[in-house]
């Protein structure tokens, strides 16, 4: 699971809850989250859950990110965060990526890590969730990008008997 959340708790509360919920479900899974809040490590997750953390970004208008603590040029941070994902997505082999909020990434950190996988013929699939007043673009068209779909391809590919809540508020 992808989750941009720098400074609020909203995307990361979704995603640990969803993290938390599939492994309580599904003995034979275990969820990797990549993330870039500085709070990451004092969230509850259960036994089989773990994060990488990225270096955090933080949005200062549409499509402008500064890096969150580091002193240096936002072009090294972003560097640095698309070869982790790549690193991520290309060794860990997941089944299904789950990408919260950003369908590519903050500002697309996440789509070279993605055309890697498809590159590698991986069996992987993606699911998007997006804010659905969020902009057309090809990376979201490419993937979907609702919170229903989400939803399905969650329940088809883990059998999820009951969606735990509160994940999205749209």
């Amino acid at each position: 699971m992808y989750s941009q959340d720098s400074y609020g708790l909203g995307h990361l509360r979704r995603a640990t809850n969803l993290a938390n919920a599939l492994v309580a479900e599904r003995p034979d899974l275990s969820v990797l989250l990549v993330v870039d809040s500085p709070v990451a490590p004092f969230f509850d997750l259960q036994e089989r859950i773990d994060f990488v953390k990225l270096p955090t970004v933080v949005k200062v208008a549409a499509g402008v990110f500064r890096p969150g603590s580091l002193l240096t040029s936002y072009g090294l941070v972003k560097a640095i965060r698309s070869k982790v994902n790549r690193e991520v997505l290309g060794r860990f082999r997941p089944d299904l990526v789950l990408v919260d909020h950003m369908p590519g990434g903050a500002n697309r950190d996440l789509v070279p890590a993605l055309r890697l996988i498809r590159s590698l013929n991986y069996s992987t699939r993606v699911s998007c969730r997006a804010p659905d007043r969020a902009p057309s673009s090809g990376c979201a068209r490419a993937f979907s990008a609702n919170a229903a779909s989400l939803r399905q391809s969650i329940r088809r590919n883990y059998r999820l008997r009951a969606w735990p809540l509160p994940l999205w508020r749209h």
